[in-house]
């Protein structure tokens, strides 16, 4: 089904075209430019002005320019199209293109900010603002609210009762929501001024009507409450489309529980919330939401030849002191937009609902990439839900829905004492398929690369690599006994245990050096008015003002190192090479004639994903110690960072240990108050990122190259999981997943000539009642990838027009960590996928 064939009506169906249309067409002149934004760092005085007001007024400003007529002559963000029910048009952006937004930052900062990697751009935006309290309250009652808090401070700060410092922050922040929240009313209120120019001269009756009401829910909300579905979707659309535009690139969280109300609402009374003229009903309903998904893919890029020239991603794309590197061109069309449906409530009970299956319907109807539907499953989900699933990934034709697993999931974050059980039920997907509680949590994350650590282990401490530069390899890790000296399989695993403590102890350290320093260079005040209670406390979510704060640990290529491991124990602690041989193999690629024959050898090996017992024993090992490290991490970190000795001596003795891992500042439940706690999450994955995680990797046991793709996520090597999608879940049963509360992600790729709904159905099920964590389904015909693939190839050497790739600007896969169209994928990724389809056994 071709793009224009998509969608339930004949409106949803033009507005498919034109959304396909542009993505495939070379869109750098639609970029905002430096010279369209003002530059409030430079204004004069500016450095006495506090950052958050700042980046206030910056937030506004970008809204402000976004409505200007002018500027949409090139931008296209101030248009209301033809057709269009969902107004408001975010400007290009997404993870791997980055995004523009005005400085606010004098050149003083700037210098200084430099020394911590950050600056403008490092908002670390994974997470879902609550949008229960627009809908319900709309933003002027944050504004009053503000009003309210900032009388009470004004009187406290001519009367002083507590800390003067404190007090003119909590001041700062109120006034910084105030002016977000009145740039979004008077951005929905310009949108409205257009419709109504636009009605005005419409001579369409039909159009002239539906204008007429989009101007009347944009002069409404989210400025007020939200009536009746329509106005509902409408507020959510202008709240997410303002935070995407000032950076703060969030999810939009369970839209089933939040919009249910709304639709029953409309339903039960379909002339009092008729659309256009036209009685409420559960068509008009899906009609609306396919045109919110439409708005939501709007950024969407088709065309791999003009990606370079829309390269603007900026320095220090950032979390805490540690620049976050991509692979930009894998995440030209990640956008950290997810949807949740089904699942259990706080409450417990199951909460699937009309509005479950609307959305569901919805997305499957238009089969785009992007928001990403990720549908949350457990044992007692209705069975139609587990139906209407296993149908959506069939006929979606874009590797959706993700499925998430309840009964593995919830176990897994509630594990953490730090996290209360009706927190870890309401939890939410955010960034590419993290897991984190639902509008409550400040939220980062780091990596492990188990390839690196296997290396340590195998070439003590160092790196694995054909540069003499260090001889043995860059040393990354304490000098442990090298090849030579290894005897046992057992003693290698125990040096591999070893490297993992101080590396996943490392990452905790980095992942409290978010909160050392006070992230006093990217405040969010609107996002943080909308997250949990720091709107109540007056305490913006980087001066540590959310109710919880969830650190993801994510375990990267750890099915290459089970399959390395499972050679090494076969060919040689059982006697057919010693581990040097291979480690020097290693080291040179496999480059020599005898050392093929090795690689041969290993490559003949039990793999992970075909329910191997060995395979799967040496799995079940690392995930332990994977696990087992996250712990002592935690501890550690709790130890060090926010641990108030009773003694003098042993208080010593912490500043000491504090001072070691670079923070001399004092205890930091001091700093950001009594609840201030990291809950650690342990998860295993890549993202998108498994090109450029293998790209740092020497060759491995498990026959793969040096500086080759590892495996996507959690999933068997593409190409080795010869057992089916069976086998794969018969390898993940006997795992303890349930212990991994960020997620284990498995990605399964399947030939739609071979897979109908009924035997998705029952691998789903399969997945849930033998306890998976999370999986993708992407179904698409191999031979047509195949042939996209070789066009694709044409395409970049400049042999073949990016024209000859509109027959396949429709088909979407799984990305590892989102959904993109094939054709926007690298070379590598393509030619993965080409080999991940499995078999059907």
């Amino acid at each position: 089904m071709t793009s224009m064939q998509r969608g339930s009506s004949q409106r949803v169906r033009h507005l498919m075209e034109l959304l396909f249309s542009r993505a495939a067409e070379d869109r750098s002149g639609e970029w905002f430019t430096r010279e369209m934004l003002p530059d409030i760092g430079a204004e004069e005085g500016a450095g006495h002005t506090p950052v958050i007001i700042r980046r206030a007024r910056a937030f506004g400003k970008m809204l402000e320019v976004m409505a200007d007529a002018e500027n949409s002559k090139s931008t296209h963000t101030y248009d209301i199209r033809p057709g269009e029910l969902i107004v408001g048009t975010m400007p290009l952006g997404s993870l791997g293109l980055g995004k523009v937004f005005p400085n606010y930052l004098t050149e003083r900062e700037k210098e200084v900010a430099f020394f911590s990697s950050r600056s403008i751009d490092s908002v670390l935006a994974h997470n879902v603002p609550d949008f229960s309290r627009v809908l319900r309250g709309g933003l002027e009652q944050i504004i009053d609210l503000c009003d309210s808090r900032l009388e009470s401070l004004t009187l406290d700060y001519d009367y002083p009762i507590g800390a003067r410092y404190g007090m003119e922050k909590k001041i700062h922040f109120y006034q910084a929501v105030q002016i977000c929240c009145q740039s979004v009313i008077d951005y929905a209120e310009k949108f409205a001024d257009l419709a109504q120019a636009r009605a005005e001269n419409e001579a369409d009756p039909q159009r002239k009507i539906e204008l007429l009401e989009v101007a009347r829910i944009c002069r409404k909300v989210p400025r007020e409450p939200a009536d009746g579905f329509y106005e509902a979707l409408h507020s959510i659309w202008i709240v997410h489309l303002a935070l995407h535009a000032s950076a703060s690139h969030l999810s939009l969280g369970r839209l089933d529980q939040l919009l249910e109300p709304y639709l029953a609402k409309s339903l039960a009374d379909p002339q009092e919330y008729a659309v256009g003229g036209r009685p409420f009903s559960r068509e008009i309903a899906q009609e609306l939401f396919e045109c919110f998904l439409i708005k939501s893919a709007e950024r969407m890029m088709l065309n791999p030849t003009n990606l370079v020239v829309q390269d603007h991603a900026d320095f220090a794309t950032g979390m805490g002191a540690n620049p976050f590197l991509v692979d930009q061109e894998a995440t030209v069309n990640q956008f950290m937009q997810n949807i949740v449906i089904g699942g259990l409530p706080p409450q417990g009970a199951d909460a699937t609902n009309d509005c479950t299956y609307l959305i569901l319907d919805a997305c499957t109807a238009l089969g785009l990439p992007t928001p990403v539907l990720n549908v949350r499953l457990h044992a007692e989900s209705p069975r139609d839900l587990f139906r209407k699933t296993a149908e959506s990934a069939v006929e979606s034709g874009n590797g959706q829905p993700i499925v998430y697993n309840d009964d593995s999931i919830i176990p897994g974050m509630s594990r953490n004492p730090k996290i209360p059980l009706e927190e870890a039920r309401d939890y939410v997907v955010d960034g590419c398929w993290e897991t984190l509680l639902n509008a409550k949590c400040d939220f980062n994350y780091n990596m492990v690369n188990m390839l690196s650590v296997l290396e340590y282990a195998l070439n003590g401490g160092a790196e694995i690599t054909d540069s003499l530069m260090q001889l043995r390899g860059p040393k990354k890790s304490f000098l442990t006994p090298p090849a030579s000296e290894i005897k046992s399989f057992e003693q290698l695993k125990e040096l591999i245990a070893f490297h993992l403590r101080y590396v996943t102890n490392k990452a905790g350290m980095e992942l409290y050096s978010h909160y050392m320093l006070e992230s006093s260079t990217t405040p969010t005040p609107f996002f943080s008015a909308l997250l949990g209670n720091c709107l109540e406390k007056g305490i913006d979510k980087t001066w540590g003002g959310a109710d919880y704060i969830l650190s993801g640990m994510v375990f990267i290529a750890m099915p290459n190192v089970a399959n390395a491991l499972a050679a090494i124990q076969k060919w040689v602690f059982q006697g057919e090479y010693e581990l040097e041989e291979v480690v020097a193999a290693l080291k040179n690629n496999f480059k020599d004639e005898t050392q093929k024959e090795i690689l041969a050898k290993l490559s003949d090996s039990p793999q992970f994903g075909n329910g191997d017992k060995t395979a799967d024993g040496i799995m079940r090992w690392l995930m332990d110690t994977a696990r087992e490290a996250v712990v002592h991490a935690e501890e550690l970190c709790d130890q060090v960072f926010v641990e108030r000795p009773e003694t003098e001596r042993e208080m010593k003795r912490i500043e000491r240990l504090r001072h070691m891992a670079g923070y001399a500042g004092e205890n930091m439940k001091k700093r950001y108050g009594e609840n201030f706690s990291i809950a650690f999450s342990a998860g295993c994955g890549t993202f998108a990122q498994y090109v450029h995680f293998g790209g740092g990797c020497g060759a491995s046991a498990d026959g793969r190259m040096a500086r080759s793709p590892v495996a996507s996520n959690f999933s068997p090597i593409s190409g080795t999981a010869n057992g089916g999608a069976g086998a794969v879940l018969d390898s993940l049963k006997g795992l303890g997943l349930g212990r991994f509360g960020l997620g284990v992600m498995v990605d399964l790729c399947f030939d739609q000539t071979e897979t109908s709904p009924d035997y998705m159905e029952e691998l789903l099920r399969k997945f849930i009642f033998d306890n998976g964590s999370i999986v993708s389904l992407t179904v698409l015909e191999k031979a047509k990838i195949i042939e996209a693939h070789e066009i694709c190839n044409l395409v970049r050497d400049g042999r073949a027009d990016s024209e000859e790739l509109a027959p396949y600007n429709h088909i979407a896969v799984r990305a590892g960590g989102w959904n993109s169209p094939f054709v926007a994928l690298t070379r590598a990724q393509q030619e993965d996928y080409i080999r991940r389809v499995l078999p059907k056994v």
